[in-house]
């Protein structure tokens, strides 16, 4: 009698415990979620009054943040199709350039301005790419897409492909190498790389522009015809 009792009394005791147990790691799990928030917020702040390039990219137009998510928030809400809508949204509201957060550490700055655009492309000195080309280092190399040594002038000037072999070494008897091997292979996959995605980038925005501008397509369509 005295054990029936005992394993009654066990069976009722035991699910209000298994049920304080899972609210105690509800609440644990949202106080440490709520320390992290606090914890990356203060890192935000403390970043920002001691980077540099947070006190100049700030100065730089663009939508209002929300704490660490940045600008993406804004990109999560709309449907895939209406993304460009967003861009072109801000593009006209900011011209000729402006700054979107991605997250805490992540910002791009969008130039909309050729103006703007020829300083950047023409710079000798702020030639490093953005950190997801260097996915490609293993195949390209250090070529020309995503070099940033002090030869990248030289391989602007040597970088065309019937000339590679040719310019590999120095005019005159005493014939000095200035591509190695390996200098060339990058070029050339370089090459095949940016022959793709150039093509496809320019097909793509051609075609979205015209979308954009019925006029254009009725124009196009009397020049074909």
């Amino acid at each position: 009698m005295f054990n029936q009792q005992s394993g009654e009394e066990r069976a009722a005791v035991h699910p209000p415990l298994r049920g304080n147990m899972e609210v105690f790691s509800i609440i644990l799990s949202l106080a440490l979620l709520w320390i992290i928030i606090l914890f990356l917020r203060r890192l935000s702040i403390w970043f920002y009054q001691h980077s540099r390039f947070l006190r100049l990219i700030e100065r730089i137009p663009g939508p209002p943040t929300t704490p660490i998510l940045g600008n993406a928030l804004s990109f999560i809400r709309r449907p895939q199709d209406e993304l460009l809508d967003e861009i072109n949204g801000f593009v006209k509201l900011y011209n000729p350039l402006f700054r979107l957060w991605f997250g805490p550490v992540t910002c791009t700055v969008l130039v909309s301005s050729w103006k703007y655009a020829e300083k950047i492309f023409n710079s000798t000195t702020y030639i490093e790419k953005a950190t997801f080309y260097y996915f490609l280092k293993s195949w390209l190399g250090t070529g020309l897409l995503i070099s940033t040594d002090e030869n990248l002038n030289e391989k602007k000037r040597k970088s065309f492909l019937d000339l590679l072999i040719e310019a590999a070494y120095t005019e005159g008897s005493n014939r000095i190498p200035i591509l190695s091997d390996e200098d060339i292979r990058e070029e050339v996959d370089t090459f095949m790389f940016e022959g793709h995605d150039t093509t496809a980038s320019s097909i793509s925005w051609t075609l979205y522009l015209i979308g954009c501008h019925p006029e254009i397509q009725v124009w196009d369509s009397e020049e074909s015809l």
